[in-house]
């Protein structure tokens, strides 16, 4: 076909591995690392290569071994999984040309009508290191220059941030319930000073921040003023409840380890009944969980199970209230495709397709097709809820997926790099660039950063199409 625009040369790295080869010293040496000071030093015409081929997003690496003198060489993939980067990287760039941009006209999958991100402002302009959302949108501001400093800056105002604490240590934890931000509990880790020590020597304190009476507290208990939060889901959802892991070296040298739950509304603590840390992986029952069920908090002892998912540990369910464990044999933490109501379990079958999945029949809802442009980004980890509507497909570019009509939309213009990262109540967004961060409100309306005006016809092919696939 005609190249949609003209051809270009394709630039690739080269690592020359080895030259003046005989014919089976350069297919030998084409197996070999290039930092292999044993290659062959035969003398002969070939001269054996790698290939490191980027393009638009393609990337696949290859041997090849050439001899101008005779005409003759040949190619081997180094990687057999990644043909699919290496063909599309040489037909786009030295046979076809780009591909032209796709628009509802031509691609039954887009739609134009769905969330885009406006009136983009810059975040107030002081040192900003990291950040994150609250639960109700808030963005909390963390520097760590002399220390940390850590401040709150509502997206409607994004001008102005309100300063809640400075500390002298690092922050290495920020936590606050599921539908309030006016509590927050932020772990401080201090420098180590002594050589060799382990990070849990060093000391560890937990601050409690009240915004609505501007007060700042020490979190102590039966653990002194050194304690670490029992990982990222140590706050009960309600918030009532604070899991505080403990570790500390007796006066004979031995190792002490204890788990607590601190009742944030009395101050009081009580230990678990068992002796040994533990890190939280999920809360069941309680006023949120729609079983009913009284509140548990589920851990596991033996450190980050995220990172060790094969060390021995021993699961438990707490009372929170009274501090009783019971041992239990595994602990299924909450599944991160499963959408926000619970309703739906997206599905990642492979890398053309997801199925939508009820929760409760186990019946196929619905089913999004990848175009073949997206499927090399199509994996687990590049999908992932945004709301119980939207999907997001993190692909060349960010784009949502609407459930309702199993349709994509681009959140930007196929010239903006941008990459947003989302509020947990899906109405903010903020990006970063070298003029620091950035927040739009997230709106729906007929998408006038794509490239083709929406008309009734798009509209009623796009429909067509979704009601052949069911």
């Amino acid at each position: 076909r005609k190249p949609a625009a003209p051809l270009k040369a394709l630039k690739i790295g080269v690592s020359v591995l080895g030259q003046r080869l005989a014919a089976g010293d350069s297919k030998q040496i084409i197996q070999q690392d290039p930092r292999d000071d044993s290659s062959p030093q035969t003398r002969g015409p070939w001269t054996a290569t790698r290939w490191f081929i980027e393009h638009d997003g393609l990337e696949s690496e290859v041997w090849c071994n050439y001899d101008f003198t005779g005409g003759r060489g040949e190619i081997v993939r180094k990687n057999p999984s990644d043909g699919h980067d290496l063909l599309l990287a040489l037909a786009t760039c030295l046979r076809d040309g780009p591909r032209p941009p796709r628009t509802p006209a031509d691609d039954s999958n887009l739609l134009l009508i769905g969330p885009h991100v406006r009136n983009i402002r810059r975040v107030t302009g002081q040192l900003m290191s990291s950040y994150l959302f609250t639960p109700n949108s808030s963005i909390v501001l963390l520097s760590f220059e002399s220390g940390s400093s850590i401040s709150l800056v509502d997206p409607r105002q994004p001008e102005t941030a309100t300063s809640l604490l400075k500390v002298e240590g690092l922050v290495a934890a920020f936590l606050c319930a599921d539908d309030r931000d006016d509590v927050f509990f932020i772990q401080e880790t201090s420098a180590i000073s002594l050589e060799g020590a382990a990070w849990w020597q060093a000391p560890h304190r937990i601050w409690r921040i009240d915004r609505k009476i501007r007060q700042r507290q020490l979190v102590s208990g039966p653990w002194g003023e050194s304690g670490t939060m029992a990982g990222p889901l140590a706050l009960s959802p309600d918030g009532r409840y604070l899991v505080v892991s403990h570790r500390r070296i007796s006066s004979d040298g031995q190792r002490l380890r204890a788990t607590y739950i601190y009742d944030v509304q009395t101050g009081r603590a009580e230990k678990a009944a068992f002796d040994s840390s533990a890190e939280v992986v999920s809360w069941t029952g309680g006023a949120a969980d729609k079983s009913g069920g009284p509140l548990r908090c589920n851990v596991m002892t033996g450190g980050n199970w995220r990172f060790n998912p094969d060390f021995e540990r021993q699961c438990y369910t707490i009372d929170p209230a009274t501090g009783s464990a019971e041992s239990i044999a595994e602990i299924v933490p909450a599944d991160p495709m499963i959408s926000p109501d619970g309703k739906l379990r997206a599905d990642f079958l492979s890398e053309d397709r997801i199925n939508l999945v009820d929760t409760d029949t186990g019946k196929i809802t619905g089913m999004f097709v990848f175009h073949e442009d997206d499927r090399r980004f199509a994996r687990e980890g590049t999908v992932s809820w945004l709301s119980p509507r939207y999907l997001i497909f993190r692909g060349k570019r960010q784009a949502t997926i609407d459930i309702t009509t199993m349709k994509m939309c681009y959140l930007t213009a196929p010239d903006d790099p941008r990459i947003f990262t989302f509020s947990p109540n899906f109405d903010w967004a903020t990006t970063t660039d070298d003029q620091g961060l950035h927040v739009g409100e997230v709106v729906i309306d007929s998408g006038a950063l794509t490239t083709a005006p929406i008309t009734s016809a798009s509209v009623k092919r796009a429909t067509a199409h979704f009601d052949d696939a069911r």
